[in-house]
């Protein structure tokens, strides 16, 4: 689009003489802006459920129009006057509120100019950016700019209105919500919002916009392949067939160690802005991202979860903070609760839901979800394919015919590899033998509520005479650090290393957890690894033995994936007990998995692969009661932000679900090192303030929400600031949070 057409010769004369950012004057802003703009719009796809409506040549000029337009409210007196005067400090006066009467006039003179449209279409494309251009820096809410309700700007003389700005806005918010539709035009309102907001922050941090977006067809496929060619290694047969095979929206199941994530990234990804690769936990993101690192380069790079701030600190990236938590590198790497929250409009969620805009969406270890949750990402996922043309992968090692069945209906997702084919590799892999001991305990606790195991001694032969390396499972923490605390009893200090991990940990411990991991992976010394289902989901590690509580088949077989994971050993002996009581899981998970285990010859992989379709067949009704709902229904008909925050309770409904909290420790450590941070917060400057949060969210430890009401200390400081609440336990960082209250357990 040709600035020419947009600003007359002496608007731009004008605009060039006032303070548009730091070193730039307002009409080079807004041309960059608006060039930006143009470079995404290319590259979008605009859904047909608006296109069939509204022309799509005319929907990208008023994107693009919007973005050449969005700053123009700079131009009030009072703005100017506050930058001359204190370039660094935000002005009072609200720029993208006093931008609205300015534009409007433009884009209602360029649209009666260029198109011929009813005016129905017209009042919606009018709306839509006067909306878009008034929170491009702030999520519409009710109360948005109602304290300039009788404010107008003063424009220097160089142009009239006749609305105010407010009435502007509320006309335009009152327009679109009360047409029928809704979830298309808050669609649309996210498309204009979406590009208006990656354009204006890449050029204010003065990025060029291709950093954000792939720039070739097969540019993963060469980062990939070159990775493998300097480790010496060739790809794989099926790899290669999905390197040389399109598909749209599929799935992909596949033995553990097979190579999954290089398998899905491999496929072509023509006309794909972004490559979105989500997984369940904070850990798995952690391990996945510096996996991503080494493929891609850091900086190309984002990645983002719920403790982004605490990461970013402590390698001394802050600054990048908004290209990770807003998705706008070119590769991405996030939980899955953060695509969910894209649709249920949390902060700035425009910036979100764009990134999914012709994106290749690779949803990771679906199996490790509730029937609710799993529910709320299929419903997802037809959201995205349809208004986003995404192309969408699901993967698992373990992924049954009822998932298949609803990918196939919701978003016509097809096998990337043949079925036989993908059959065939879990046909030619044994790597463990299944011994279920079905009427013994791994640990049991006796009347006297001591925990005891008749296997301690067992395990300590197998390390120390043997030299193998264990991994002993635990369904509840409780129970993990019990065992933990047998196995050191029967071991002495030189006979072995001996290792505990589980979720209830603090951050900067949870860290140095992952930290361990790595250098088990790295060294072959016998140890012992006791864990709770952390073990589970997308973490490469190798053992010679398993130990585990009986669980839900499906965490069965990722259990057992961590014993001879590369297949090169001769099989392997895994160990499955039975458990004083099911949780954290149903009872009726526990008793076909132990069926299952009963009932069936477990030979190879193709065997655990079809027992676990049984598994999910026994709880079909529990599923497809689930699949019945429409979760997303009541956010994506909405404009407004939600404000519950971004939060992973309102993603997942387990029993069990987690709060930070930060514990108060052994004679109140940690709570009279928080409390001092605390009570001196106002005295310090914004370096010190981050350094305090830092401080703080190490000390993070999630606990499930069930377990704190007896325990919580009431603190508004806290509350207030971090909203956090402090818990009376002890903690060390050898075993994690350890409860005061007699008979408390932590699942």
């Amino acid at each position: 689009m040709d600035p020419k057409s947009i600003f007359s010769d002496e608007l731009s004369s004008k605009l060039k003489n006032l303070y548009g950012k730091k070193d730039k004057d307002l009409y080079s802003h807004l041309i960059e802006v608006g060039k930006n703009s143009e470079y995404i719009v290319d590259r979008i796809y605009i859904s047909e459920q608006v296109t069939k409506l509204i022309d799509e040549k005319i929907i990208k000029e008023m994107i693009i129009l919007h973005s050449y337009l969005h700053d123009l409210g700079k131009a009030d007196k009072k703005f100017q006057q506050d930058k001359k005067q204190n370039p660094e400090r935000k002005s009072d006066s609200p720029h993208p509120l006093f931008s609205l009467p300015l534009a409007y006039e433009i884009m209602n003179k360029k649209l009666n100019e260029n198109f011929i449209i009813n005016d129905n279409i017209k009042s919606l494309l009018l709306s839509i950016a006067i909306l878009s251009i008034a929170t491009h820096h702030s999520d519409y809410s009710n109360n948005l700019y109602s304290r300039f309700r009788d404010i107008n700007p003063k424009y220097d003389g160089f142009s009239t209105y006749t609305e105010s700005p407010f009435s502007l806005l509320q006309e335009a918010y009152e327009y679109v919500i009360n047409l029928p539709n809704q979830t298309k035009w808050r669609y649309l309102y996210s498309i204009f919002n979406g590009v208006l907001r990656t354009s204006d922050w890449f050029a204010s941090g003065d990025i060029p916009i291709e950093r954000g977006f792939l720039k070739s067809s097969n540019e993963i496929q060469e980062y990939i392949s070159s990775y493998i060619n300097k480790n010496n290694w060739k790809l794989r047969d099926y790899q290669e067939y999905v390197k040389n095979n399109a598909f749209n929206s599929g799935y992909l199941f596949m033995p553990t160690g097979d190579g999954k994530t290089e398998t899905a990234l491999l496929s072509p990804t023509d006309q794909t802005n972004k490559i979105i690769y989500t997984l369940p936990t904070v850990t798995t993101v952690e391990s996945m991202r510096h996996r991503f690192e080494n493929y891609f380069g850091k900086e190309n790079i984002s990645y983002s979860h719920h403790l982004l701030f605490l990461s970013l600190f402590e390698e001394g990236q802050l600054d990048e903070k908004i290209y990770h938590e807003y998705n706008l590198n070119k590769i991405i790497v996030t939980t899955i609760d953060r695509i969910l929250l894209s649709l249920m409009n949390c902060r700035h969620y425009p910036l979100l839901e764009l990134s999914l805009n012709n994106s290749y969406l690779i949803v990771d270890e679906i199996h490790s979800y509730t029937p609710w949750t799993l529910s709320l990402i299929l419903n997802a996922l037809e959201y995205i394919k349809k208004y986003h043309n995404a192309k969408i992968l699901v993967m698992s090692a373990t992924l049954p015919d009822l998932i298949k069945e609803q990918l196939k209906s919701r978003i016509n997702a097809l096998p990337v590899l043949p079925e036989d084919k993908m059959e065939d590799r879990y046909s030619k892999k044994k790597r463990v033998n299944v011994i279920f001991r079905s009427n013994d305990y791994l640990i049991k606790k006796n009347d006297l509520e001591e925990y005891s195991s008749n296997y301690a001694d067992e395990i300590k032969n197998l390390v120390v005479k043997n030299k193998k390396k264990v991994l002993i499972v635990l369904n509840t923490v409780d129970r993990a650090k019990a065992f933990y605390k047998l196995i050191k009893e029967v071991l002495e200090e030189k006979d072995t290393n001996v290792y505990l991990i589980h979720s209830r940990f603090t951050q900067e411990d949870k860290k140095k957890k992952m930290d361990l991991i790595e250098k088990i992976k790295k060294d072959g010394n016998p140890c012992i690894l006791i864990s709770t289902q952390v073990v589970e989901v997308s973490l490469d590690i190798d053992f010679d033995v398993l130990y585990t509580e009986i669980a839900p088949f499906d965490s069965l077989i990722q259990r057992f994936g961590r014993i001879n994971r590369a297949g090169i050993k001769q099989n392997c002996d895994v160990f499955v007990f039975k458990t004083e009581n099911s949780l954290p899981y149903d009872d009726s998970q526990i008793e076909i998995a132990s069926k299952m285990l009963s009932d069936n010859t477990l030979n190879t992989e193709i065997e655990f692969l079809k027992t676990n379709n049984s598994y999910y067949e026994h709880l079909r009704n529990n599923y497809e009661k689930e699949f019945q709902k429409n979760p997303l229904e009541d956010f994506i008909t909405k404009i407004p932000r939600t404000d519950f925050g971004e939060s992973m309770i309102k993603t997942r409904d387990s029993s069990f679900i987690t709060v930070p909290v930060i514990i108060t420790g052994f004679e109140n450590q940690n709570y009279n090192f928080i409390k001092k941070i605390l009570n001196n917060w106002n005295q310090y400057n914004d370096k010190d303030k981050v350094i305090a949060k830092a401080e703080i969210l190490k000390k993070v430890i999630e606990l499930p929400l069930y377990s704190i009401n007896q325990i919580k200390i009431n603190d508004q400081d806290l509350e207030k600031l971090f909203g956090l609440t402090f818990v009376d336990a002890d903690y060390t960082s050898e075993i994690g949070i350890i409860t005061k209250k007699r008979g408390a357990i932590i699942l």
